[in-house]
């Protein structure tokens, strides 16, 4: 329901703006972006210590969404630095049909990312003008929040270790983002950004349940706001 009222939100406000008989005749230096994040978990289904083996819990997740705000500021024609903040949920934990380890398990990931990256130069003229394309690299502190209402609740030995797995569990480690996408200006002021993405965690502590990593893709779509223009390219008509 929210992504479906997050598009309709994005494709409105995109005829609106079209409507109003605007194009895009300046240079942004910086921008905010608000955006819908339709995630898919990745990695190896099985995990374990020692010869003790059972389903890993955030590669089996079948549902992942969230939500991004991302600020980005143009440091020269090409290069741009951004502060990335996102809220993932995970749901609908599912291995085979026999499998209820983790049945009615959910999943939150919060991340804050420092970004760097490259982004097509400015063109005051011609398609380019209007589309810009950009990869980037995005280290970040990442603070996952587990519930696992039907989990492994118990000891698992291996080797003569205990390893305890808990119900409700938090933790939080560094984790880096790479992304390519494309912007497309809509207006002066609007802009609609499409990316695509990988994040990645090494695993660590019983809140990822011996999993050896956290791993996902995503896309992301977003309306984007346009800030500090260069008005020395700004014109009253798209040429």
């Amino acid at each position: 329901m929210i992504r479906q009222i997050f598009l309709t939100i994005v494709m409105l406000g995109a005829v609106a703006q079209v409507i109003v008989g605007q194009h895009l005749v300046a240079e942004s230096k910086a921008d905010i972006s608000l955006s819908y994040l339709s995630v898919t978990p990745r990695g190896n289904k099985e995990a374990g210590k020692g010869n003790f083996i059972f389903p890993s819990l955030f590669s089996n997740f079948t549902k992942g969404n969230g939500i991004g705000v991302q600020f980005e500021k143009q440091v020269n024609k090409s290069l741009f630095l951004g502060l990335r903040g996102t809220a993932i949920t995970f749901s609908d934990w599912q291995f085979t049909n026999e499998s209820e380890v983790f049945k009615d398990a959910s999943a939150l990931i919060r991340a804050l990312n420092f970004s760097i990256g490259l982004k097509s130069r400015f063109r005051e003229k011609g398609t380019m003008n209007k589309l810009k394309l950009s990869v980037s690299a995005a280290p970040g502190i990442y603070l996952l929040v587990v519930n696992t209402p039907n989990g492994i609740n118990q000891q698992v030995s291996s080797g003569g270790n205990q390893a305890s797995i808990y119900v409700d569990s938090k933790s939080s480690g560094f984790g880096i983002l790479a992304s390519a996408g494309a912007e497309y200006t809509i207006t002066n002021t609007w802009g609609l950004r499409v990316q695509g993405a990988y994040e990645y965690m090494p695993g660590s502590s019983s809140v990822v349940y011996m999993d050896k990593s956290v791993q996902w893709t995503q896309i992301t779509i977003g309306l984007v706001l346009r800030l500090a223009r260069n008005k020395d390219y700004i014109r009253t008509k798209y040429e």
